[in-house]
């Protein structure tokens, strides 16, 4: 069983970056500052040790995107989310695919997703997703009300108190909210 391929999304400037992976050695070659150190901190990231993700790591064209979701959270009347389903195309995503021989399917006996699967390749989506999204909503809507309350009664505010806007949140909390979770592709 080999990783036979790669896919890599929104993380950092790595939008959707393919990685075909060599049987004997895989090289990354590129000019400076064209994402080999991103493609590889990815990898690390999905494969080794997902406790390391930080803010930076999300693409910055989705920051928008997940601020206007915090707008709507910060609504009065706005209904607690109770899926991540917004979040799939916002957050870093790898695919992985894993070419798999016939005598070796009792290790991924566990994840084979339908009995008409014969073998060749096998996939896994990992993706940065909200742990609890209903958690993060409430969390993030107290910390935001509450600021904006205490700006409304500091005659003498200059500027506005944490958090700003959802990323802003998200930024120093990532590691609270967030983990890599996991889904069969095929």
């Amino acid at each position: 069983m080999q990783i036979s391929k790669i896919s890599i999304k929104d993380f950092r400037r790595l939008k959707n970056v393919n990685i075909d992976f060599s049987s004997e050695t895989t090289l990354f070659v590129g000019a400076n500052n064209s994402g080999k150190t991103s493609a590889m901190d990815a990898l690390r990231k999905f494969l080794v040790n997902s406790d390391v993700f930080v803010y930076n790591d999300i693409s910055v064209t989705n920051r928008i995107n997940i601020n206007k979701i915090g707008e709507t959270w910060t609504i009065p009347d706005s209904e607690k989310p109770s899926d991540s389903q917004l979040w799939l195309n916002m957050l870093p995503a790898m695919d992985v695919w894993l070419n798999v021989e016939e005598y070796e399917y009792h290790y991924v006996s566990s994840i084979i997703p339908t009995l008409e699967w014969v073998g060749g390749d096998l996939g896994l989506r990992l993706s940065l997703l909200p742990k609890d999204i209903g958690k993060l909503f409430e969390d993030y809507r107290i910390a935001y009300d509450n600021a904006r309350e205490t700006e409304k009664s500091d005659e003498n505010s200059n500027g506005k108190l944490f958090p700003n806007n959802l990323c802003d949140y998200i930024a120093r909390h990532i590691g609270q909210y967030f983990e890599v979770k996991s889904f069969i592709k095929y």
